[in-house]
């Protein structure tokens, strides 16, 4: 499974030459460049809601209630980018991974980073 930050190049590139690896875009920088333009703090939740529903009908009920209090936002989103790469909803059953950001790999790559700075040193 690979995820990764809002980079609709690699989608195509992913694609063609990982076709069978499953793929997604880190909801955490969607909501991060969405905000940006709808700057209301009382969304987050409603974003949040929508990338981790489980089923496309979750998803479309906080997708409603979404749009009930920000239209052109949701407009904004979903044409922006495709909510099969950041919601669970679209998320393969069996998938081994539930996670919509990538969190965890960013820590991971600040850990690795700072055992290679600590070369000589006791850290």
């Amino acid at each position: 499974m690979i995820i990764f930050d809002q980079q609709k190049g690699l989608i195509n590139a992913i694609e063609k030459w990982t076709p069978k690896a499953e793929h997604r875009m880190c909801a955490r920088h969607i909501y991060a460049n969405w905000r940006k333009r709808f700057k209301q703090k009382k969304w987050q939740k409603l974003f949040w809601r929508c990338a981790k529903s489980s089923s496309m009908n979750l998803f479309n009920y906080y997708l409603t209630k979404r749009r009930e209090q920000t239209p052109d936002g949701v407009d904004y989103i979903m044409n922006s980018t495709n909510p099969a790469h950041w919601s669970r909803a679209w998320f393969k059953l069996g998938s081994y991974c539930d996670s919509v950001d990538n969190n965890i790999y960013e820590s991971f790559n600040h850990w690795i980073s700072m055992l290679g700075s600590c070369q000589s040193s006791v850290c």
